[in-house]
């Protein structure tokens, strides 16, 4: 079987000019390459709307994570189609680069929160693909540690557990 990495595209990345010339040159040769897109404006849209569900829906926060994980399936969607690659959610034969939405991740026993996002269904993605690495492509850092990144708010308390025995690998695409 052919090694696989996963390559988290930050949704704050969308209108990085160029982006894909820098995302797919982020892609190792002679490994399928799975690009999970964050939510970006998408599921900022989603976030707008907070206080209207708030105002109407009991347990809002749980019913906005929902919408925000459909969310990620335009992302997906937008970013296959500027990247020039399809969209899978099946291990079954991965082509050489691929988007996977983080909606189709594995997110059994995560809360439904914004404390959930979409760096910890790529990271939890990672695990269950067996994948060799995990590269985060963001607009901030890279942080002295996972730590750090978590307490200054880049990545989700919920990263660190999900991304245990991944090799993960920052990469600032605004920086350069």
């Amino acid at each position: 079987m052919r090694p696989v990495e996963v390559l988290k595209l930050g949704g704050s990345l969308f209108d990085l000019p160029g982006l894909r010339g820098r995302v797919l040159a982020e892609c190792r040769a002679g490994r399928a390459s799975v690009i999970v897109p964050g939510g970006g404006p998408f599921v900022d849209a989603v976030r707008r709307l907070s206080p209207r569900m708030r105002e109407a829906v009991a347990d809002a926060e749980a019913v906005e994570h929902r919408i925000a994980l459909g969310a990620t399936r335009v992302s997906a969607a937008w970013a296959a189609a500027v990247l020039g690659v399809p969209v899978v959610s099946d291990r079954g034969a991965l082509p050489d680069v691929c988007v996977w939405p983080a909606a189709d991740a594995p997110a059994g026993g995560l809360p439904e929160a914004w404390s959930v996002t979409s760096d910890v269904l790529a990271a939890r993605l990672a695990a269950s693909l067996g994948a060799d690495r995990l590269t985060l492509l963001k607009s901030v850092g890279p942080f002295g540690s996972l730590a750090a990144a978590v307490r200054a708010g880049a990545l989700d308390t919920h990263f660190i557990a999900a991304a245990a025995g991944l090799d993960v690998r920052w990469v600032n695409l605004r920086a350069g």
